[in-house]
């Protein structure tokens, strides 16, 4: 497949905008690891938001319709899980102890300020473009079952929780330089994505 038709390809920009953005901001824009950090929580909350929407579509689409709780619920569970998420980052970064960590907490307040505005919008449209090709133009809604595509996604945010945990260990008590950390986190998003994403997405099938 030529470069130009990876392009085209909604996967590769998703791709692109994840290994890129972090790399080009820490090296480029003076980007910490709090702020690469904050970058994937936007990430994950995009991804969440298009993951409802599609459960919404392959509902409206099903033989055995569910009620409006029913997609309530994961809702509930997954801003639950997205807060201890924040709660496991909060200690970390208010309570910063030493310089360096306080400057860590100084760079996402101005990151929030003058530069999520426009990353936000821009995540947002890159999931939005992904799924009308991926889902919704090929009608891949109809070969979801949405029971197991919902209860396969608690998992996720279990492991989601997990990876957060660990990297905030990784940080805290690793000797690890930056640079390290940065490709550990880069490269463990990506064997998420490659290898269990794409497994649950075969295991939601009908």
């Amino acid at each position: 497949m030529s470069f130009k038709k990876q392009l085209q390809n909604p996967f590769f920009r998703q791709y692109i905008v994840e290994i890129l953005f972090p790399i080009i901001g820490y090296y480029f824009f003076d980007w910490s690891l709090a702020v690469i950090g904050a970058f994937y929580l936007i990430d994950q909350f995009s991804a969440e938001l298009f993951f409802f929407r599609r459960c919404q579509k392959i509902n409206a689409f099903s033989e055995d319709k569910h009620k409006g709780t029913f997609i309530l619920i994961p809702i509930i569970l997954f801003l639950f899980f997205f807060t201890t998420e924040l709660v496991l980052i909060g200690p970390f970064w208010l309570f910063a102890e030493s310089a360096g960590e306080q400057k860590g907490v100084n760079e996402i307040v101005t990151f929030a300020r003058d530069e999520l505005w426009l990353l936000f919008p821009l995540v947002l449209l890159i999931y939005y473009i992904k799924d009308q090709f991926t889902f919704y133009v090929p009608r891949r809604y109809l070969a979801f079952d949405l029971k197991k595509m919902i209860s396969l996604h608690y998992l996720s945010n279990l492991l989601i929780v997990a990876g957060v945990a660990l990297m905030i260990v990784l940080i805290r008590f690793s000797d690890w330089p930056e640079p390290l950390l940065l490709v550990s986190f880069i490269v463990g998003k990506l064997i998420y994505d490659l290898t269990f994403v794409i497994w649950v997405q075969k295991k939601s099938l009908r």
